[in-house]
């Protein structure tokens, strides 16, 4: 929660003891290390791993509406085949804001997209056991057996795998091909029950067998993106070494040295 992304925002059922953002945007040191190293490397995608409950996700956070545009398309049909594949289909897909029950303000993935610009930014959750009681942190997010921590291992590194290869062969839009073209190979794979789509979600990808082969409205998959940019509010991205906006006069550490 405490990432510049539509920062400071209170959902209605909002529990200070799960979800304080800090006193400012990016002011707790494991934000701000991960701010500088993101920076530093560039990546084209991230994974944010976490463990609670089972899910794998796209952005938005803060909405339960999934955008509309090529790479979330392609990856939530990626992940319905890693879902069947590695995790017997017990993942719910899509959107943050809709599948876990409640949106959610100044999120990792979110700032990762809409700040940094990053094509691919999913949130995996892969292990949790819903049954523990919440006072029992550990038990709730590891796998405790040996057993368990072994399989959840392999599960992790074949997913991992899975989705790099998924990466370089270039399935999800803007990541080693066009950002708005479409693999034959995504094109032919089926739409996923996804959560947060909507039937303009759904006419989009019926559509993709054409647009990969290189027929159908072109000019319509590009309003798609259009009509998502529109939807999202420009960001402000902090750059190491530029005046810091007023408001975060306080985040001194962003003209600092290493």
């Amino acid at each position: 929660r405490n990432w510049p992304a539509l920062w400071g925002n209170k959902p209605n059922d909002y529990r200070p003891q799960e979800e304080y953002p800090g006193p400012a945007p990016l002011s707790e040191p494991e934000a701000r290390l991960m701010f500088r190293i993101i920076h530093a490397v560039e990546p084209q995608a991230m994974v944010n791993v976490h463990s609670g409950m089972y899910g794998l996700f796209v952005p938005p956070d803060s909405s339960p509406i999934m955008s509309n545009n090529p790479a979330h398309l392609a990856e939530v049909k990626l992940l319905h085949q890693m879902n069947e594949r590695w995790l017997g289909g017990k993942c719910p897909i899509g959107s943050v804001g809709y599948a876990v029950g409640y949106v959610a303000y100044g999120c990792l993935s979110e700032f990762m997209e809409k700040g940094f610009g990053i094509t691919s930014a999913q949130t995996w959750e892969i292990a949790g056991n819903e049954l523990t009681s919440p006072r029992n942190c550990y038990e709730m997010f590891n796998p405790i057996e040996p057993d368990d921590i072994q399989e959840h291992r392999r599960i992790w590194t074949a997913m991992v795998l899975n989705h790099i290869v998924n990466l370089y062969k270039g399935m999800v839009p803007g990541i080693r091909s066009s950002e708005d073209d479409f693999s034959r190979e995504v094109a032919v794979l089926p739409n996923p029950d996804a959560c947060g789509l909507t039937q303009m979600h759904v006419d989009a990808m019926d559509g993709l067998n054409d647009l990969a082969l290189g027929r159908g409205d072109r000019q319509e998959r590009r309003d798609f993106v259009e009509k998502a940019l529109a939807r999202t509010p420009d960001m402000h991205m902090p750059l190491l070494g530029e005046d810091i906006p007023a408001e975060w006069l306080n985040l001194t550490w962003l003209n600092e040295g290493p």
